[in-house]
């Protein structure tokens, strides 16, 4: 009853709790273990035949646990047909293989992989007869000949051909997926060398076809680089290469693994960019920097080299070359005989530097080191001219003097902008401050200034450039032109207020310090003038001094202008003169003709103003007078005489001042003696204001901040630093300290 009862139980619980139990594989005998391993061989030749389809997967899944213990031509046409064949016979292959693998899953996972034994699968040893018996059969060259179909197919490609992309790419896969080119996981000897050829380390890919194709890239556009550079031009052979390089990287999306991708452009760019860049950037750079058209040419340069070692700084340096030599070109519009040069100079110039910014956002993205050197380059353009700061102030005075230029409002605005932008590129900003004070003194005083709210824009952008101290002289000057305007409609308003009848009078009164042309007219201030305008004088004077008691006032008849009525047999004129012409002039009201000692005499003219003067009135384009003898030089003993001839068309003439180069070289040299002048006491303060904050200093290190501080103004030479140096301590600034001859103290 127990055995019952218990029975009972059992079959109970097993009815409520249905429990499944794995039994232990049971160990077979030696019969049983042939008789699997005979179906396992069986389902093996079944796999690799085309009829794996009849094999009961479920048996041999039931049966895992008892297995555990020289080349020819194959070129064009035949070369498919060969790579066809490989290809299938790879995928049947692999295919059948990872049957087997299915198979030899339980002896792969639980016997071969398991430590210590960490043998090889069945699909990695699978790997290994493909390759050494089939891909690397020494009995006949499927390895050559295999490369060489690839190469010729690619080779076919490259020259135009169309190929089947996919057929290459199922064979070049197959070289993957073959793995280690010499692996020998098992210690089996596998052939090292085939028909004559060593079978390198690395993968089979590497070794089989990736070795050979880079070495058939070299030679290819080896090639066709010697066949191209010398017959097409540069921005021609730069589209060539670029898509030659686009060729390579579809390639590699196509068939060409991708692991072949740096080393294939590398390959290319070197034969087609890096062995020919030199020749390229100097027979073909000019015309791409230069010429609009070209920009995406000169882009495709930039982007074609950035890849390329060394390839943007080779290409920097001809840029910089390129812009030298333009510079030179620009130069040579400078030349002693040239009249007026400032103009083109700076048009050049201008446009230069419109094409060196176009250039750098178009065609270089802005990269800041393109911009550095090429604006390096450009300021070099700037210095290797010595006049550069005279001839730009002389081209802002063209442009801001009225009628010089044909040229609307808006335009002479946007090109005044551009000038005071190259402006930064100047070293010696104090010899332009010098000679533009020079020019606006002029253009003031002669009401030749376009315009005044012009004049403030333009002095408004070289505060921006330069700071306010580079411009309060400037500033200051078109107040005195105001207060002048101001002051003349005062003195009107007392003149008719008195009744005085006097001849229409308008003064500028200048302060001396910040115009340059007041002090140089000290020594021509000397002259008789006529009754009429004397007494205006007179008049002027009594009213100013009312106002200013304190003032002395100067007259310079050299920078005056008059507007006088002549009568003419053939008509009346308005002449518009100088004062110094207005005065020779007025002799002739009551005289036909006067010798030069005599007009001499009664002007006190000085001698080089009254020659200039009266070879404008007789030799120029407008001949009030007629000079006998009719020679361009005034001597004695020459004689002036009315012409009553004079004709012209136009009722307000314009006699122009005759300028002697001379005369212009002289007051140039003279310039730049006061620049001179100038910078050697900029220099005293500095120094003196260094060595009062630091008190005592070595030689070089004084040196070197003193140029620092000065550079915003001139680029000041070591050689004038210690020329200065040496006179503030004869002057006792300053004074060498005891035992260090060069190292220097601050004297309080």
């Amino acid at each position: 009853m127990y055995s019952s009862g218990s029975s009972s139980s059992a079959e109970g619980s097993a009815g409520a709790h249905r429990r499944v139990k794995i039994r232990p594989v049971r160990k077979a005998n030696d019969s049983e273990h042939d008789a699997s391993m005979d179906v396992v061989l069986r389902a093996m030749d079944v796999i690799y035949r085309p009829d794996a389809s009849s094999l009961s997967f479920e048996e041999i899944y039931r049966l895992r646990p008892l297995v555990g213990g020289g080349a020819g031509d194959y070129g064009g046409d035949q070369g498919r047909v060969f790579l066809r064949a490989v290809a299938g016979l790879w995928e049947h292959f692999a295919t059948s293989l990872k049957l087997m693998g299915d198979v030899l899953m339980y002896m792969d996972k639980n016997h071969c992989r398991r430590p210590p034994k960490n043998l090889p699968s069945s699909w990695e040893l699978g790997l290994l007869v493909f390759r050494d018996h089939v891909l690397r059969s020494t009995a006949v060259p499927v390895r050559a000949t295999l490369r060489a179909c690839l190469l010729d197919q690619i080779a076919a490609e490259r020259n135009g051909d169309v190929i089947d992309p996919s057929l290459m790419r199922r064979v070049l896969t197959m070289l993957v997926d073959l793995g280690h080119s010499t692996a020998d996981p098992l210690g089996v000897k596998h052939p090292t060398h085939i028909f004559g050829e060593t079978v390198p380390q690395g993968s089979v890919y590497q070794a089989d076809f990736e070795a050979a194709f880079l070495a058939a890239t070299t030679d290819f556009y080896k090639a066709e680089a010697q066949r191209l550079v010398p017959s097409l031009d540069v921005a021609t052979y730069l589209a060539q290469c670029e898509t030659r390089l686009q060729e390579e990287e579809r390639r590699v999306q196509q068939y060409v693994h991708v692991s072949t991708l740096r080393m294939l452009l590398q390959r290319a760019r070197e034969q087609l960019l890096s062995e020919h860049v030199a020749t390229l950037l100097q027979t073909g750079l000019a015309p791409l920097l230069f010429t609009p058209v070209h920009d995406p040419d000169l882009n495709r340069l930039f982007r074609l080299l950035d890849p390329v070692p060394d390839g943007h700084s080779t290409l920097l340096d001809a840029i910089a070359a390129e812009l030298a030599a333009r510079g030179q070109a620009i130069h040579a519009l400078v030349t002693d005989d040239a009249r007026d040069p400032a103009v083109p100079w700076m048009d050049a110039v201008l446009a230069l530097d419109r094409r060196v910014t176009r250039v750098l956002t178009a065609c270089f993205a802005g990269k800041p080191e393109f911009e550095k050197r090429m604006q390096t380059a450009l300021a070099g353009v700037t210095h290797a001219q010595p006049k550069a700061a005279e001839l730009m102030a002389q081209f802002l005075d063209v442009h801001l003097r009225r009628g010089a230029v044909k040229k609307g409002e808006d335009e002479i605005e946007a090109v005044l902008k551009d000038a005071v932008k190259v402006l930064h590129f100047l070293h010696d900003k104090d010899t332009f401050e010098r000679f533009y004070n020079q020019h606006l003194a002029r253009r003031l005083l002669r009401k030749q200034s376009a315009s005044e709210e012009l004049e403030k824009a333009v002095i408004a952008d070289l505060r921006t450039l330069g700071g306010s101290q580079f411009t309060t002289r400037f500033e200051k000057m078109l107040g005195d032109m105001s207060v002048s305007r101001d002051l003349a409609a005062q003195f009107k308003d007392a003149c008719r207020a008195t009744e005085a009848r006097l001849v229409d009078l308008s003064v500028n009164v200048l302060t001396s310090s910040l115009w340059p042309v007041a002090a140089e007219g000290a020594d021509k201030a000397a002259c008789v003038y006529p009754a009429p305008a004397q007494a205006a004088l007179t008049a002027f004077e009594q009213f100013y001094a009312k106002r200013h008691p304190k003032r002395v006032l100067t007259w310079l008849p050299h920078l005056g202008t008059a507007e006088l009525k002549a009568n003419f047999p053939r008509g009346g004129k308005e002449l518009s003169v100088t004062t110094f012409a207005m005065v020779v002039l007025m002799l002739f009201n009551d005289r036909d003709a006067l010798r030069y000692e005599d007009i001499r005499a009664e002007t006190n003219i000085p001698e080089p103003e009254l020659k200039r003067t009266l070879q404008s009135l007789s030799l120029g384009k407008v001949k009030v007078l007629v000079k006998s003898p009719p020679t361009k030089e005034v001597a004695e003993g020459h004689q002036f005489s009315y012409n009553g001839d004079f004709k012209d068309a136009k009722y307000k003439i314009k006699v122009s001042a005759i300028a002697a180069r001379a005369d212009v070289d002289a007051e140039r040299a003279q310039t730049l003696q006061k620049v001179e002048e100038e910078r050697a006491q900029i220099t005293d303060a500095t120094v003196v204001r260094i060595m009062k904050a630091r008190k005592t200093m070595a030689h070089n290190e004084l040196v070197t901040e003193t140029v620092r501080q000065l550079a915003a103004r001139f680029m000041a030479s070591p050689a004038l630093v210690k020329k200065r140096i040496e006179s503030l301590i004869e002057r006792e600034f300053l004074e060498r300290a005891a035992g260090a001859h060069s190292v220097y103290n601050y004297l309080a």
